[in-house]
């Protein structure tokens, strides 16, 4: 007789690994434990002035309009085509050289105020007039060793001619290139730097400066930045994890739509490795932008449910604990070690066996551990799960949670949900009671009164009919006993 899939799964769960309960382990977080914040002064260098770039022009110039003045290169052009594209392209750097240099001198302003510095700083310098005044005076050594009365057949009788103006074309073309470059990526970074973002190509290179030291995975965020003359100086603040801490998670199962919660709702909690007991885990990115690490808050939980957790004690788990209603109720759970938690009992859940496909049918919640692909479907979504390799069995974790101790979970449950039906009543609850209270009281003193006057005992003259003489009754009188008749 073939045994239910039911039953046969459930046989495997309990001979291959321990059942949860409340909790169930997911594998672990990296965080920092302790932030270091520092501050400098991030100062980027410009001394080129224009009269400088104006002279690098003219130098460039001059030296192409030498190579076009070469007696075999003037007589003949198309035999020498790459001088052709060297000035050709000498002329671009040069232009461009010319027209960033200026652009970013609009970056700085033309003050003699004189800059605060504070006792961390980082200078940074991409290209300096010294080094624009040496790069003129060797492009113009370059064309000097250049004879404009070669001609061609010169050049085809002495290859080293040819080779001299070759080299000056290439080094005038490389140190313009260089140059270009440079100009280019020092226009970036102010440009960034003056939308108070710290440049990405900036990271690390810091790290010499005896106030900063080595870090790794820092943040960086401007606060400030101001333009001087030949400086643009900008105040950063670092955000440097010293210390990194790795704990193992574990997160709550939910029961009827209800989780074990921290003291401010927290769902995910840290278990210590030297020690059973449990911590609420609440991480976010501090300051927003950060996306390199992580700062958690540990929070201890109530004595009492601590304890109860770290024993395994489930009826007091449930009457120590804080439970609410699970923010985020997913059909299902992938863990860390790829296993399954299925949570909503709704859930058609197949997996694919040495038998072909079977139906999971199960109580939930439980975990599912399968070789092979896992196909879930609920409310007409379905999702597909890889299996777990060198898996060779499927296996599946129940709940240790003993039938009775859900019972009382369940009970108290439905008195959370009728207890906040009972909250506490607003002022405003309190006035409108208080005036329908006084209006009541009003309304039953008002009756009364007029209850009071309409019995009240009125004078024969002011009878209806005042002249008839209203009959008495005669006396009943009592017979006198013996004893009193003969006194």
């Amino acid at each position: 007789m073939k045994i239910p899939i039911r039953t046969s799964i459930l046989l495997i769960g309990i001979n291959g690994i321990l059942a949860f309960d409340f909790l169930i382990e997911n594998g672990q977080t990296t965080f920092a434990s302790n932030v270091e914040v520092k501050d400098f002064q991030f100062v980027t260098n410009f001394d080129i002035t224009g009269t400088t770039l104006d002279k690098l022009v003219t130098t460039c110039t001059n030296i192409l309009l030498k190579i076009q003045s070469i007696a075999a290169y003037k007589t003949n052009p198309l035999l020498y085509p790459w001088m052709a594209r060297f000035i050709t392209k000498g002329s671009e750097y040069a232009l461009r050289i010319s027209s960033v240099g200026k652009t970013i001198a609009k970056y700085l302003q033309n003050t003699a105020e004189t800059p605060i510095f504070q006792s961390c700083i980082f200078n940074y310098t991409m290209v300096s007039e010294n080094e624009v005044e040496e790069l003129i005076t060797y492009l113009t050594s370059e064309q000097e060793k250049i004879d404009i009365t070669w001609s061609h057949a010169d050049l085809q009788s002495d290859k080293s001619k040819l080779n001299i103006i070759h080299n000056a074309l290439q080094n005038y073309k490389t140190e313009l290139k260089n140059l270009d470059a440079k100009l280019g990526t020092l226009l970036s970074i102010l440009d960034t730097f003056h939308s108070n973002i710290y440049p990405h190509s900036l990271y690390g290179i810091y790290h010499d400066t005896t106030c900063l030291g080595m870090m790794k995975n820092e943040e960086l965020f401007i606060k400030s930045c101001k333009t001087f003359k030949t400086q643009l100086i900008c105040e950063i603040e670092i955000w440097h994890p010293k210390t990194i801490q790795t704990l193992p998670v574990v997160i709550s199962v939910p029961y009827f739509g209800y989780s074990l919660v921290g003291s401010n709702g927290e769902e995910t909690f840290v278990k210590g490795t030297l020690s059973n007991f449990y911590q609420s885990l609440t991480c976010q990115s501090v300051p927003p932008l950060h996306k390199s690490y992580k700062t958690c808050q540990l929070n201890r939980l109530p004595l009492a449910c601590d304890t109860s957790l770290a024993a395994k004690d489930y009826a007091n788990i449930v009457h120590n604990c804080i439970f609410a209603k699970t923010a985020h109720a997913a059909s299902s759970i992938r863990l860390a070690d790829k296993s399954i938690l299925v949570i909503d009992n709704q859930v058609k859940l197949t997996i694919q066996g040495t038998l072909g496909t079977e139906q999971v049918t199960t109580t939930t919640p439980y975990q599912l551990y399968n070789a092979e692909k896992v196909s879930l479907e609920v409310a007409g979504l379905t999702v597909q799960y890889a299996g777990i390799e060198n898996l060779t069995t499927t296996k599946i974790r129940n709940t240790s949670i003993p039938v009775e101790v859900l019972h009382s979970f369940q009970q108290k449950l439905h008195f959370l949900q009728y207890a906040s039906l009972l909250a506490p009543l607003s002022i405003f609850d309190y006035g409108i009671l208080s005036f329908q209270g006084f209006i009541v009281i009003i309304l039953a003193v008002t009756i009364g009164l007029k209850c009071r006057k309409r019995k009240r005992v009125r004078p024969i003259k002011q009878l209806k009919y005042p002249r008839r003489l209203v009959p008495l009754a005669p006396l009943q009188r009592t017979r006198l006993s013996p004893l009193l008749t003969n006194l």
